[in-house]
């Protein structure tokens, strides 16, 4: 398949997924946030100048959602939203590491979450623009 398709740009690659410990703790403290209930977002300017594409963290805390089970289902839904929206975000031409965080103890409708994520892009492209 080739990756100029149509059907790829629908996707959330390891390449795009934020993993480096050392730059999660960079994005937590040293990033700016806002919150946009129920999410809250911190984006920072990508460290590495060998990433050339944004890459994201979705966490869920463990004090609002005792079960794990209750935790991957807003993290998979926060990640299905960013996948079918990411569009928007690609917008933003220099590479930033952008962690969402769920603030609240109650399991949203992806209505919800989709909703939200879209609005904390625009307010991304406002901030750093």
């Amino acid at each position: 398949m080739n990756n100029n398709d149509d059907t790829r740009k629908f996707t959330f690659p390891k390449r795009e997924r934020l993993t480096s410990r050392k730059t999660i703790q960079r994005l937590f403290s040293e990033g700016k946030s806002f919150a946009m209930p129920p999410l809250r977002v911190f984006y920072l300017p990508q460290p590495d100048p060998d990433i050339s594409n944004h890459q994201l963290l979705f966490s869920v805390p463990k004090r609002a959602f005792k079960k794990a089970v209750d935790r991957n289902r807003v993290k998979r839904l926060m990640r299905e939203s960013f996948r079918l929206n990411k569009k928007e975000l690609e917008q933003i031409t220099h590479p930033y590491c952008i962690g969402y965080i769920y603030m609240f103890n109650t399991l949203p409708a992806f209505e919800l979450v989709q909703e939200k994520l879209r609005k904390s892009f625009k307010r991304l492209k406002k901030e750093i623009m």
